[in-house]
């Protein structure tokens, strides 16, 4: 039996997690199943290790789509998810002549339900999955103010411009 090593106990971990499987964790970490059930047996921090592994697996939720789930997140929090949009516009004068004018947009993209599923492990509005994530500090508070504080800013706009058109349509039904 091989003496306990953290790096290829590391690797059966990760292995698990993505895979629930025993066999293919000891092929990668290079160990048969008979050193891999003495670490378990011998190792209780390992095991319980290896049962939260197991666990993840079941769940759907291997490391590797929570990593990628929680970098995407950030992305979109952050205002850095964006997408490009390239539009090309063809004119034809008075002359006959045709121009071409091409334009490209950069939009922020919204954070897609299934970050939030992966992450939280069950569907929620933008806002509480904003608001859970501040709470368990993967967001720093901030974020979140500058969030609420711009949705605020946002709401007086749309109110005003409701206002507006509401008085325009009144002045326009009296003549």
């Amino acid at each position: 039996m091989a003496e306990f090593d953290k790096k290829r106990a590391d690797l059966i971990l990760d292995s698990i997690s993505e895979t629930g499987s025993d066999d293919k964790a000891c092929k990668e970490a290079r160990i048969d199943k008979k050193t891999f059930h003495q670490w378990l047996r011998n190792e209780i921090s390992f095991s319980e290790q290896v049962a939260k592994a197991r666990h993840i697996y079941r769940e759907g939720k291997n490391h590797s789509q929570v990593v990628k789930a929680m970098a995407v997140l950030d992305q979109y929090l952050g205002g850095e998810a964006t997408e490009v949009h390239n539009s090309e516009e063809e004119r034809i004068g008075s002359n006959k002549e045709t121009s071409h004018k091409k334009s490209t947009k950069q939009v922020r993209r919204s954070t897609p339900a299934w970050v939030i599923d992966r992450v939280l492990g069950k569907r929620m509005h933008e806002m509480e999955a904003l608001r859970v994530l501040a709470n368990a500090g993967w967001v720093p508070r901030t974020i979140l103010t500058e969030v609420v504080g711009g949705i605020a800013v946002l709401r007086e706009s749309v109110r005003h411009a409701f206002d507006n058109l509401s008085s325009s349509n009144r002045d326009s039904s009296k003549n």
